[in-house]
């Protein structure tokens, strides 16, 4: 994923990349126990950078990181995980797949809490479920990947148990 600049993210399972193309230089950034301020983990599964230039960092387990600034070999990291007593928060941790709507709200889709969305100024989470009454809801819960048609106003979703769906957005 792009950082906006010259500089290009890469997620792994031992961190987080980030490789400047100009110095054709890179730095890792890991999960520090000491440092509550790196990443939750670092097995990240999905990035996304968002219209306002920050990354969206999915981890397997851990939630999201939303990193809003990156500085040298510092990193601004907001925390996102569920929360049994917050139903606002996430409702998974492990998130495989990240989406920006023309809204400006962020989707997520997660393994076995189907889609999570983001209002972009709260930050309160909401979320989409399969729904065997509904037709209109996603036809499973994994959700591996997820496109945006803003022509069509559709959010497509992949899943890894049921094929393809579309969720109108209107």
């Amino acid at each position: 994923t792009g950082d906006g600049g010259e500089g290009v993210w890469v997620g792994t399972e031992n961190g987080l990349l980030h490789f400047d193309r100009a110095s054709q230089t890179y730095q890792i950034f890991t999960h520090r126990s000491d440092n509550p301020g790196s990443l939750s983990s670092n097995i990240i599964t999905a990035l996304y950078l968002d219209s306002s230039d920050a990354l969206w960092v999915g981890l397997e387990e851990s939630g999201l990181n939303l990193i809003t600034n990156f500085q040298g070999d510092s990193l601004q990291v907001e925390i996102y995980t569920h929360d049994d007593s917050d139903e606002n928060s996430l409702n998974q941790n492990e998130i495989l797949a990240i989406l920006e709507d023309s809204g400006g709200i962020m989707w997520f889709g997660t393994l076995g809490g189907g889609i999570n969305k983001a209002n972009p100024s709260t930050r309160a989470f909401g979320f989409y479920q399969h729904d065997p009454n509904n037709p209109d809801s996603p036809a499973a819960d994994n959700i591996t990947a997820l496109a945006y048609d803003a022509k069509g106003a559709a959010l497509w979703i992949g899943t890894a148990d049921s094929g393809l769906n579309r969720m109108n957005l209107v």
